[in-house]
């Protein structure tokens, strides 16, 4: 138990570790609110380090001890705006913003709801580029945002601040094939 809490703060760090700003977030319940989704892409830039050049920029979240739920998502959001954050070794070094409608934000949001929790005990992890999606389901009727993270490359998953790891599942890929920019289809 002691090693997944390890690896739920690894997920959350990895943003932080790479040069990533930070956010404000707030929680009730199980989900994750954020006072307001981008409207533009963030900027990232190339950085170079020991080994050559590296894509840095984006948002992190704050890693914590404190784990108070799971990832979750509520049901019927009105759309989802999708930040398409590159990884380290992207070769545009761009983030790309979209769009889902209502269909398609509720698809995403029902496979994240029916992703099992990231189970206990060591699980071996690809190489992680820090490529990941973030979604921000907007509902109506209400002036925050939904937030989760989706880490497309390493052990991959879905994670929100202060909330315990989902897995990554063929469901989440497929529902969220239909806003990939081109860089990004390649995960799909």
């Amino acid at each position: 138990m002691r090693y997944l809490g390890t690896v739920i703060a690894a997920l959350l760090l990895a943003g932080c570790s790479s040069g990533r700003g930070n956010s404000v977030y707030s929680g009730r319940g199980n989900s994750v609110y954020l006072e307001s989704a981008p409207t533009a892409a963030p900027q990232f830039v190339f950085s170079k380090e020991a080994g050559g050049e590296v894509c840095r920029g984006g948002a992190a979240t704050e890693a914590s001890d404190s784990i108070v739920g799971n990832t979750w998502v509520d049901v019927r959001p009105a759309g989802a705006i999708v930040v398409w954050e590159p990884g380290l070794n992207s070769t545009t070094c761009r983030a790309e913003l979209t769009n889902l409608d209502a269909a398609s934000a509720s698809a995403v949001a029902d496979a994240i709801r029916n992703a099992p929790l990231v189970g206990a005990g060591q699980k071996p992890c690809p190489s992680d580029d820090e490529t990941r999606v973030l979604l921000y389901f907007q509902y109506s009727g209400k002036k925050q945002d939904e937030y989760v993270e989706d880490d497309l490359t390493g052990c991959g998953g879905l994670s929100a601040p202060h909330r315990w790891a989902r897995e990554e599942t063929p469901a989440i890929r497929t529902a969220l094939r239909v806003a990939a920019p081109a860089e990004w289809r390649s995960y799909f």
